[in-house]
């Protein structure tokens, strides 16, 4: 059969549409005889005249398929050939690199004090022993550093269950050993690799673990290699004197929890250990106050780091839990609201005095701080640091210490003082005279971190500027007396930026405004750090002050004007005695926080203050949970209900959604990716947007295959327009995001009488919602009675669906079991608009319909309901 009888055969022919042809197959164009199309259409069996022909075409065919197939054989021989032959030039072309190599030749000073300055391990990979790399340059610098014990004391092993790699890892080991000299040694073990050969041994002085998401594997191993070999008299293993679990990576159920028995049973096994780091939460940490005293093994502990947030829901103080610890040295901890929100601070506990504690850390992790009521009880003579981070807290101060403390008398030696992540503003002023922290003779060195903006700076030196208030009372600072009258030291972290002054420098200092009649802006942050910092050094003569300034490395990228207030930075920095630029590669401020030059802006809902405690916008919240799951850095910009819509207009981010009557829905959320310079918005869309790109960060992968449907709700009618399944990529995920919504929509009339309106905005706010429900007035909403149970009987039904979709797998509280994804994110943003806006006593009710999946999975959400 000639080719010139053929014609194309495509997509676009009826017959093609009609086959199921192989994946693989599926977009191939070809060409067939045009006798052979029309037997394609019907399923008549053809003549014997006609069946012959296509028998002879297909063994053509078939010949022709196996002579292509010998040819791409050996196509892909040569290509190999060709390869191995390219691996081998390279290999040569390397050999000679290192020939000519001018590092082979260097001296041995030169290259000890090359070494002297390389890490132990690469700040990239952290599992990368970079003096054993180094080791294989040459002769020379193996030889040197062999010789620097020092860069030998610190192992590192990650998990494995190869056999033979566990082999070479004991040779490691033994290498280790020789070249660390007198130093004790140091292991940092993955969860499988804690086996006896790695943590007994003579010379392990300090063990450190990286425990496994979800459970304490890591934890029972180390207890159990403990019970059996640690109790004889000389074992290894009684040798540990620092123990070092590190925090559990982002996990499905919320993090490893280790209970404080399980804890207290290791001390008991490890009697030489003497410094604790527990990077993880704790269970029942109530346990610590049954342990008698005598018998206590916390007590010798001179060293605690503890993360679990000590809060008096576990009638845990920071004076109960200090008493437990009579030789504490250096301590850190991190307290919640209750211990220091002014108006639900607790009975307060036993007084102590402890006499060793000489270095101390807090993290409060609160919205409105009362410094002071953390230390309630508490009596350091011997504390000379002190580090304060704040966490979530909108004020230093918010009301006077209602409690009756003195700073002097807690800290009465205290001469550092470090205060991170702090929010000073021009108001900070008239109140800070109300702890006399800040004015305490003894401080002589003060380190301020300043993580977030350059108005916090401003703020800061404002106070610096000027006198306390005139409040007067026995726990305030003389009127005349200036914060922190007698420091010697000030040192200072800056992230540069290039943001415009929003309020002037007269608002900050009494020098008078800066005045450019050729620019009519505001000046820029740096401009008038000039001024305000000249202003501070005039006023304190006896002062060093240092700052480390951090510059990001996109700096040529930026706009005109951003450019040109970045610039101003040369007069700030001259007015600083000794100033140390530096990139973000190696900023490291002593902080637990972490900060990324490539940041998301997060644009969401504000509400009622503290807008981080009642924010409730459902697709905010689903794109707050896509954030936090995948550990990408954000901070959250607030935006009124009322200014919505203008400042989605003013981002130009066009809205992906409208109402009935056709006119746009202006919502949130909206992020803006600072990396690419890019907005999307549209809560499924930035969800789709972080999984590519950022696919392997955090939790993992946001949307792994898994069958979704509960129900088709694409008919219901919607008052408020919800996110419709659109074409793209995860399309299971977008129809089940559409069929959530529509489940709860419906129902949200039960939340309106207790929505955490803004006060400001509630009439307004309220009159909108008229609007867009086409009613008379508020009170229309109403549901009250016997209404109102049948609403709540219709919720409970339109769930049941949703729910039977949980019930399937119970190995866990998300549709996967133990594996969360985008979808429990989907129903976790409607839960906690429910938990904020309804009823306490209704919310209740939800969380146990269904089995209670529902209050399951809130629960094991909490762990990404950060807010940033």
């Amino acid at each position: 059969m000639d080719d010139c009888t053929e014609t194309e055969f495509t997509r676009l022919h009826s017959a093609h549409r009609r086959i199921s042809w192989p994946s693989t197959l599926e977009n191939v164009s070809i060409t067939l005889p045009k006798a052979f199309l029309p037997l394609l259409v019907h399923n008549d069996a053809p003549s014997l005249e006609v069946a012959g022909m296509v028998e002879t075409y297909r063994e053509s065919l078939q010949s022709k398929e196996h002579e292509a197939h010998k040819r791409i054989l050996a196509l892909q021989r040569e290509l190999d050939v060709v390869k191995k032959e390219q691996q081998q030039l390279a290999k040569k072309s390397l050999a000679c690199d290192i020939i000519l190599s001018i590092f082979r030749r260097l001296p041995n000073d030169i290259i000890y004090e090359i070494l002297t300055y390389c890490p132990s391990y690469s700040p990239s990979t952290q599992n990368q022993h970079v003096p054993t790399i180094l080791s294989h340059v040459s002769k020379a610098f193996r030889e040197t550093i062999h010789g620097m014990s020092a860069k030998w004391r610190d192992l590192r092993v990650r998990a494995s269950q190869d056999q033979e790699l566990d082999s070479r890892l004991q040779d490691q080991l033994g290498h280790f050993d020789r070249l660390s000299g007198p130093f004790p040694l140091k292991f940092t073990l993955g969860q499988r690799t804690l086996q006896e050969n790695w943590v007994y041994h003579p010379r392990l002085k300090t063990l450190a673990i990286e425990s496994a998401p979800c459970s304490n594997p890591s934890m029972e191993r180390l207890l159990q290699l403990a019970i059996n070999q640690g109790l004889a008299e000389g074992s290894p293993q009684r040798n540990i004197q620092s123990l070092v679990i590190h925090a559990p990576q982002r996990s499905l159920m919320g993090g490893a929890r280790y209970t404080t028995g399980l804890v207290t049973c290791l001390l008991d096994h490890l009697p030489s250990l003497h410094h604790l780091w527990l990077g993880s939460d704790f269970g029942y940490l109530r346990e610590m106050l049954s342990i008698p005293a005598d018998a206590n093994p916390w007590s010798r502990l001179t060293r605690l780091f503890m993360a679990h947030r000590i809060t008096a829901d576990n009638d845990l103080y920071l004076a109960t839990l200090l008493a437990l610890l009579p030789q504490l040295e250096v301590a850190s901890f991190t307290i919640v609201e209750r211990l220091v929100h002014p108006d639900l601070i607790a009975p307060a506990p036993a007084p102590i005095v402890h006499g060793c504690l000489k270095e101390l850390g807090i993290t409060f992790f609160a919205h409105e701080v009362d410094v002071l009521a953390a230390f309630r009880s508490c009596f350091f003579p011997a504390l000379t640091s002190l580090w304060l981070e704040f966490q979530n807290s909108r004020a230093l101060f918010k009301t006077p210490s209602t409690v009756g403390l003195s700073a002097s008398s807690i800290f009465p030696v205290l001469k550092s003082l470090s205060i991170c992540d702090c929010s000073w503003g021009a108001n900070t002023y008239d109140n800070v005279a109300l702890s006399n922290l800040f004015t305490l003779p003894t401080i002589c060195d003060l380190n301020v971190y300043f993580l977030h903006s350059f108005k916090h700076v401003l703020g800061f030196l404002s106070l610096m500027r000027k006198p306390t208030s005139t409040t007067a009372g026995p726990n305030t600072a003389n009127s005349h007396s200036p914060l922190f009258p007698n420091i010697s030291y000030l040192n200072l972290h800056v992230f540069e930026t290039s943001e415009t002054c929003q309020w002037g420098p007269d608002t900050y200092y009494s020098d008078g405004p800066i005045h450019n009649p050729k620019q009519d802006k505001k000046p820029s942050m740096v401009a008038s750090l000039c001024h305000a910092f000249a202003a501070v050094k005039a006023a304190r003569t006896q002062t060093q002050i240092k700052v480390e300034y951090m510059v990001w490395p996109d700096a040529d990228d930026l706009q005109p004007t951003e450019r040109a207030n970045k610039d101003n930075s040369q007069g700030f920095l001259q007015n600083i005695d000794s100033v140390t630029i530096l990139d973000h590669t190696n900023f490291r401020p002593i902080t637990p926080s972490t900060l990324s030059s490539k940041m998301i802006t997060f644009y969401d809902i504000a509400l009622r203050k503290p807008v981080e405690k009642f924010c409730c916008a459902v697709n905010p919240w689903k794109t707050r949970y896509a954030l936090n799951f995948k550990g990408v850095p954000y901070s959250t910009t607030w935006v009124p209900l009322t200014d919505v819509a203008k400042v989605r207009s003013a981002l130009k981010v066009p809205p992906c959604r409208k109402f009935a009557d056709g006119t746009d829905f202006l919502t949130l959320p909206i992020i803006q990716d600072h990396s690419t310079d890019s907005f999307v918005g549209d809560s499924f869309d930035i969800a789709v947007y972080l999984q590519e790109k950022y696919p392997n960060s955090g939790a993992g992968d946001l949307f792994p295959p898994q069958n979704l449907d509960f129900g088709d709700r694409s008919n219901l009618h919607m008052d408020v327009p919800l996110t419709q399944a659109r074409q793209g990529p995860f399309p299971e995920y977008a129809k089940f995001n559409m069929d959530v919504d529509a489940a709860f929509t419906p129902h949200i009339q039960l939340m309106f009488e207790t929505f955490p309106f803004d006060p400001a905005y509630e009439e307004i706010n309220r009159a909108e919602f008229v609007r867009r429900g086409n009613a008379t007035s508020w009170e229309d909403f109403a549901l009250i009675g016997k209404p109102r149970g049948e609403r709540k009987e219709s919720f409970k039904n339109s769930l049941s669906g949703l729910a039977q979709l949980y019930l399937k797998d119970r190995s866990g509280p998300f549709v996967l079991g133990t594996r969360a994804s985008y979808a429990d994110l989907i129903v976790g943003g409607w839960l906690m608009m429910m938990s904020r806006a309804l009823p306490e006593s209704e919310w209740n009710e939800l969380r146990e319909w269904h089995s209670g999946v529902f209050g399951q999975l809130h629960d094991a959400l909490h762990v990404y309901t950060e807010v940033k």
